[in-house]
């Protein structure tokens, strides 16, 4: 990560406190997962930094490598071009799709970066039972209406809340 991370140790794992860059808010992420904690022991919590460019590219390559097999990665989908892109498109350098609605496409393996984790991650959390409230103190989010574009639910996570909201009431 960056200076502005710091790594408590806790009995579960690890405690990460960020100062996001964006918002300068704080926010506290516990680390629970066996291996993750296992890697930061490793490193005694000095993990190595990485460049944000180059962790894009790993992720990419990963997920390229991952679309032989995984045939959802190897789709296109609809998306929008960088200004980067649309350059390199104009001097020939690079081509991409085009849908029967004219929307310029690539293949989803394309399109996934850290961002993508960050949604990923806060979607599942959601999934898993946390509140917004407690999604935000995660996340940074000041409001639950920011929250909720990052979440991608779909109708059955909504029957699933409506589920435990109806065994809720009947506990009562």
């Amino acid at each position: 990560l960056n200076e502005r991370a710091t790594w408590i140790r806790k009995d579960y794992g690890y405690l990460l406190q960020i100062k996001q860059e964006k918002t300068d808010k704080h926010v506290s992420v516990p680390v629970v997962d066996k291996k993750v904690v296992a890697i930061i022991d490793e490193y005694e919590a000095n993990l190595p930094a990485i460049n944000p460019s180059e962790l894009r590219t790993y992720i990419k390559n990963i997920l390229r490598k991952l679309s032989q097999t995984v045939p959802s990665l190897a789709e296109e989908v609809p998306t929008y071009l960088t200004m980067r892109e649309r350059k390199a498109e104009a001097k020939g350098q690079q081509a991409y799709g085009i849908d029967e609605n004219g929307n310029r496409t690539k293949y989803r393996w394309q399109c996934v970066g850290t961002h993508t984790a960050r949604r990923s991650g806060l979607t599942s959390l959601k999934k898993s039972g946390l509140n917004d409230a407690e999604l935000m103190s995660i996340s940074g989010h000041s409001s639950v209406k920011d929250l909720k574009l990052y979440l991608r639910l779909n109708n059955n996570d909504r029957d699933n809340a409506a589920d435990k909201i109806a065994d809720k009431l009947m506990k009562k």
